[in-house]
């Protein structure tokens, strides 16, 4: 397979030339040394059930479409990170403004959306671009934090029940939403966790991090808890 996977590390390259030679340069070093290509190689074992021969240029288009989606998302995370260093070696982030390294990552988003439609399988199609859409996501979430959703136990219902599910968790119960009831962070959940957030909301230290400013005014205080009441009860998430 090194040299199919080497077809597609070509067409990667390919993809990722932009008309700025410094920019260009960094990129291609970027794409070429993308590691161990699990991401490709998956591609290409999966088409090996199916007339692999004869469907060879479209897998290539394909894996390599996956890749550059997944090189695309590592430049905007090191935008997001201010990471300076990948792998040994300086970020993109760290030799151009950080406004240019966002309109690079979203020329290789481009570009790999390109080359998931040069399949010409509506399928792929669909895939990659509900792919593509939660990749792009997680920035935001990383930056802005994660959407206020009440619903914790996730039956599609904000009613009493949430609350009960909660206190179920912090007294050791089922948690299937995964959600992380150690607000302290000490290693057990148990009735500190509640001391903590009442704590947090009154003014006191918070070194976990948790924002208790649920209403988003600018101040953490009764309103906070008021709001949480509020949205348990069917009111506007915040």
């Amino acid at each position: 397979m090194r040299g199919d996977l080497q077809r597609v590390s070509d067409r990667v390259v390919d993809a990722a030339r932009v008309p700025y030679p410094e920019i260009s340069a960094i990129l291609e070093e970027i794409v070429r040394s993308g590691g161990k290509r699990l991401r490709p190689l998956l591609v290409l074992l999966a088409g090996r059930g199916w007339n692999y021969a004869e469907s060879f240029e479209t897998l290539v288009s394909a894996a390599a479409g996956v890749e550059l989606l997944h090189t695309a998302s590592l430049v905007h995370d090191d935008a997001v990170d201010h990471s300076a260093f990948r792998r040994g070696k300086p970020t993109l982030n760290s030799q151009v403004d950080t406004s240019a390294v966002i309109l690079v990552g979203d020329y290789l988003f481009a570009q790999s959306a390109i080359l998931a439609a040069s399949t010409n399988n509506p399928r792929v199609v669909a895939v990659f671009s509900n792919s593509c859409g939660a990749v792009a996501s997680q920035p935001a979430l990383v930056v802005f934090g994660p959407v206020c959703d009440p619903d914790v136990n996730q039956d599609g219902n904000v009613d009493q029940d949430d609350v009960s599910y909660l206190i179920n968790v912090v007294g050791g119960g089922d948690n299937p939403t995964g959600i992380d009831p150690d607000f302290n962070q000490d290693g057990n959940v148990d009735q500190d966790d509640v001391s903590y957030l009442i704590n947090v909301v009154a003014g006191g230290p918070n070194p976990t991090g948790v924002d208790p400013d649920f209403t988003r005014d600018g101040n953490a205080d009764q309103d906070d808890i008021a709001s949480l009441i509020n949205v348990v009860a069917g009111g506007a998430c915040p």
